[in-house]
């Protein structure tokens, strides 16, 4: 599917914001980095404020995005789903949410959600044509240990689609172990490097202009 017509910016607009973007992480920086991201992003060329915020140059934001990749693939692992071309004009639809509660329709009424919720989710995705990607749609809140709650949803994902999909981790020491189970989903010890088929998600700034440490760990970790 092609986009590229919503313009709801003029391209002046976007100059602005690309700008002022540039001047406060220059002048203003983030806060609360931890060690190792102060270590990385200072031998690239970062500098720690006297206030203790990670700023970066500008000409350096500039490079890092000349650089970045323009398009990537995030495979499917059947061929009646189409792999997820990412670049250009294209358009694909996802689900998302992580919700913790369920709306039940003959009880008009909400509940906690589960793992089966999630599974129950992600199969339906997988048949729906015009979804191409699942994100993970409600938290299973049955499971409050965190290691079992990251490899639980990623088994669930697995299980559920062979469409490409998306997830996110509470701890970043777990994503080596789901990569391994996804290793043995397709065959074999560095199946998954060859042809990724989850992406992981997170968001590792929270306001005002702070990173969140273990999001930020994930952040390091999945780039890996």
């Amino acid at each position: 599917m092609s986009g590229g017509t919503y313009k709801p910016l003029q391209d002046t607009d976007l100059e602005k914001i690309h700008h002022a973007a540039l001047e406060i992480l220059a002048t203003v920086g983030i806060a609360e980095a931890t060690p190792e991201v102060i270590e990385l992003a200072t031998e690239c060329g970062c500098i720690l404020s006297d206030v203790g915020r990670l700023c970066f140059p500008k000409a350096l934001i500039e490079d890092v995005l000349t650089k970045a990749a323009n398009e990537y693939v995030v495979h499917s692992r059947n061929s009646t789903h189409d792999d997820l071309h990412v670049g250009d004009y294209r358009v694909h639809y996802a689900t998302s949410g992580e919700a913790v509660t369920i709306f039940e329709f003959d009880t008009k009424t909400y509940r906690p959600s589960t793992l089966l919720d999630l599974y129950d989710a992600c199969r339906l995705v997988d048949k729906l044509e015009y979804i191409h990607q699942f994100g993970q749609t409600v938290i299973p809140t049955e499971i409050s240990d965190l290691d079992e709650h990251d490899f639980n949803v990623a088994y669930a994902l697995v299980c559920g689609t062979e469409k490409p999909f998306e997830m996110t981790f509470n701890r970043a020491q777990n994503i080596k172990g789901a990569v391994q189970m996804f290793d043995m989903v397709l065959g074999g010890e560095g199946r998954f490097a060859e042809k990724p088929f989850c992406t992981f998600g997170g968001c590792p700034i929270v306001s005002p202009l702070r990173f969140a440490k273990e999001n930020l760990d994930v952040l390091v970790e999945s780039s890996r």
